[in-house]
């Protein structure tokens, strides 16, 4: 597993903050949906095509989420970090025991720094998101120190840090160059 260190976790917390990306409040609609998602309800990320689970539709309404609705896309094809976290799976057709979460930072309103979360899990062969929603401040922090950090942003890489993540225990690309192939 590729844990970050405390210091780099909270540096890496850090530069997504004050990275942000401002976020354009967008309502979930059958437009808003269509033009986010290929008609595969799926779209490309940094590991590969992820598909919106059947009923996040219907989750998004029933736990007024709607709002949120706009955060969904660019955490999926933009995110800052992935990771993975080893559980029970979250779904009972997982195909891992282990699902992986997209998070992402935003920008609310210039005054507000929001940390929003995709979870995906593997079903029949693809990665599907089966939840999104805000996470705290703490709980990404946890999620660097505790689960294996398959993606970190580029831009978001510490320059003078030692962080060098070990290529992935499960087969997947190289996503997280070292220092070294950075220069």
């Amino acid at each position: 597993w590729n844990t970050l260190s405390e210091e780099d976790a909270k540096l890496l917390i850090q530069n997504m903050e004050d990275s942000a990306e401002d976020y354009v409040e967008t309502e979930l609609s059958p437009e808003s949906w269509n033009n986010s998602f290929d008609e595969d309800n799926s779209i490309e990320t940094p590991i590969g095509r992820v598909k919106m689970g059947d009923n996040q539709i219907s989750k998004f309404l029933q736990k007024k989420r709607t709002k949120e609705f706009g955060m969904v896309a660019p955490t999926l094809n933009n995110p800052d970090v992935i990771v993975e976290e080893k559980s029970e799976a979250k779904d009972g057709n997982s195909e891992r025991q282990s699902s992986y979460i997209f998070i992402k930072t935003f920008n609310r309103n210039g005054e507000k720094i929001k940390f929003y979360a995709s979870i995906t899990v593997k079903k029949d062969g693809m990665e599907v998101s089966i939840s999104s929603h805000y996470m705290n401040r703490n709980a990404v922090e946890k999620r660097l120190m505790e689960d294996n950090v398959i993606y970190i942003k580029d831009s978001l890489l510490p320059n003078s840090s030692d962080v060098h993540l070990a290529e992935n225990p499960n087969d997947l690309p190289d996503l997280l160059p070292t220092q070294e192939s950075n220069e």
